[in-house]
């Protein structure tokens, strides 16, 4: 699931974006809601919360100039990205929240 690192509560320093955030903390309960019910079937399954970084996008463009040098990724990176994330991921039967560099963000 496409998740965003301003969904964490533990990694929340700015403050503001309050539906957006809000949003995403509600995303975030629901997968691990799933994934306790996905366990139940299958404990090989493996749910992933993933924060693709800013993306360059239409939605992402009138906050693109705050964005640090080499931040702002393409659609094809943060793809490629997830795609490796998942190969690497060991199915387990928990939930993860990654970013694009597979390090975990704080619930």
């Amino acid at each position: 699931m496409l998740s965003a690192r301003v969904g964490s509560l533990g990694d929340n320093e700015l403050g503001g974006w309050y539906s957006y955030r809000a949003s995403k903390a509600a995303l975030n309960m629901m997968m691990k809601c799933a994934a306790i019910e996905v366990r139940r079937l299958n404990k090989q399954a493996k749910l992933v919360a993933y924060h693709p970084g800013t993306v360059d996008s239409p939605l992402s463009k009138p906050f693109q100039r705050s964005v640090p040098e080499g931040k702002l990724f393409t659609p094809a990176f943060s793809a490629a990205q997830l795609i490796d994330i998942l190969d690497r991921s060991e199915p387990d039967g928990e939930l993860a929240y990654l970013d694009w560099a597979g390090e975990t963000i704080p619930w």
